[in-house]
């Protein structure tokens, strides 16, 4: 195997979100590259971009074409439940799930072939095509895995807040929050951060990938689709007639009423741009803009 890269932009995110720790955990990533292809029995290739973990495609010894993903233990822990809990239906096949050394967590899954997103596909055409994916994730009606929290964590961030992010913001989105989990839907297992980059052409169909895993109502899959792909949505004529049409697609879509959708794509804008300042320092105005946006119509 050729020397395992840890791609810069991952070094500069996760010392921008742990400091010298996220720094010092890059570090240890080609050895733990290196013992989970001894692990599996993996040729690996070079890693995608990716931000906040390393990911990579494989081949295994027997042939089959796998990718293999390594992050910090509390994430991908998360992730390896709930598509063991799916089972590959609507989501991609997870083969192997192992801790590693330093609070690091190695996944193996089977490639999506040829593996195009939706991210180029116009939201007339992307929107169906995600909801369907999600209807086949919820329609699996899969127990709740350990270790797959609820959104009502959620509340209090929101009700901490940032001084980047408008209080009255916050505080009415943490109250939106609270009337759609005391009048929420019979729960089913989320993705939790279902949007375009994540759900890919496969030879059988499209299917999700890198699921968070949320137990929640269907509409709470709307959230993080309304807010993708991202764009300089501050500066985008029409913003909120955009966004009409695009709740339209996705309450269709999810079969599910258009109001909450609206509301969950509030909270979770919401809940971005305080992500956002409380990681990083800064203030995001363009998820901004949507979450005001969508306060008009959402609460």
């Amino acid at each position: 195997m050729p020397p395992v890269v840890v791609p810069p932009a991952l070094v500069a995110a996760m010392g921008d979100l742990h400091g010298d720790a996220g720094r010092a955990w890059c570090a240890t990533l080609p050895a733990a590259v290196e013992r989970a292809a001894a692990r599996w029995g993996l040729d690996v290739g070079p890693p995608y971009p990716a931000s906040y973990h390393w990911v990579a495609p494989a081949v295994r010894v027997d042939g089959a074409v796998v990718v293999l993903k390594l992050g910090l233990s509390g994430a991908l822990a998360q992730e390896a439940v709930t598509l063991a809990a799916w089972q590959g239906q609507g989501a991609v096949d997870l083969l192997a799930a192992e801790p590693d050394h330093g609070g690091t967590m190695a996944l193996l899954v089977r490639a999506a072939r040829p593996g195009t997103d939706l991210c180029t596909l116009p939201d007339e055409r992307a929107f169906p095509v995600l909801a369907a994916v999600a209807r086949r994730l919820h329609g699996t009606r899969a127990a709740r895995p350990d270790g797959v929290p609820d959104s009502r964590r959620r509340v209090a961030l929101l009700r901490a807040g940032s001084p980047l992010v408008p209080a009255a913001l916050t505080d009415r989105a943490a109250g939106v929050l609270e009337r759609l989990l005391d009048s929420a839907a019979a729960p089913v297992l989320c993705h939790g951060d279902l949007h375009a980059a994540n759900v890919l052409r496969d030879v059988g169909g499209w299917v999700a990938i890198d699921p968070h895993g949320v137990w929640g109502e269907p509409a709470l899959d709307a959230g993080t689709a309304l807010l993708n792909p991202p764009r300089a949505w501050a500066t985008v004529p029409g913003l909120r007639d955009l966004l009409d049409r695009r709740v339209a697609l996705l309450a269709a879509g999810l079969r599910v009423p258009a109001a909450r959708v609206r509301a969950w794509g509030f909270v979770s804008a919401t809940v971005a741009a305080v992500w956002t300042a409380q990681d990083h320092g800064r203030r995001d105005d363009d998820v901004l803009a949507l979450a005001e946006a969508l306060s008009d119509t959402g609460g």
